[in-house]
């Protein structure tokens, strides 16, 4: 057959994966997954409308040392589009570190339960919720490989 329409959704240089979530009873469909472009997937009046930063400074421990660097950051990111491919809404999910892994989407009832993991302790949970910032007394040898589940309800 021939296609109804076609979205390329990574308009800018940095790479971004991903692919549709779920599909609703409207036929909207919500796409998902990681990326370090910046431009074409948020948009205002969202929880994360801006991928601000595409860097981190943090301190790792090589053979016991500590090195400090600046490590490549990447956010996730959910968008809805309609039946004629035009973006509804879209947002990143992100903290002071990095997403990880390969997020989930999925789709109960009415909600939509996304689901990763990150190695940032803040910028990912949202105000009054159980957990809202990581706990600060973890060890100092907690380096970038520390991921930590997380889950979003829309």
């Amino acid at each position: 057959g021939e296609f109804d329409w076609l979205i390329r959704y990574q308009l800018g240089d940095e790479n971004t994966f991903g692919g549709i979530g779920v599909v609703d009873e409207e036929d909207f469909l919500y796409i998902h997954g990681r990326t370090r472009d910046t431009i074409n997937i948020g948009t205002t009046g969202t929880h994360q409308p801006t991928l601000t930063s595409l860097t981190y400074q943090d301190t790792i421990f090589f053979n016991g040392m500590p090195v400090v660097g600046n490590y490549p950051k990447t956010a996730n990111y959910i968008a809805k589009y309609d039946t004629l491919g035009n973006r509804l809404w879209g947002t990143y999910i992100y903290g002071e570190k990095n997403m990880s892994g390969a997020p989930n989407l999925y789709k109960y009832d009415n909600y939509l339960y996304y689901f990763g993991f990150t190695s940032s302790k803040t910028g990912i949970a949202t105000p009054g919720t159980y957990m809202s910032v990581a706990p600060l007394a973890l060890p100092t040898e907690v380096t970038e490989v520390y991921q930590v589940p997380f889950i979003f309800v829309l």
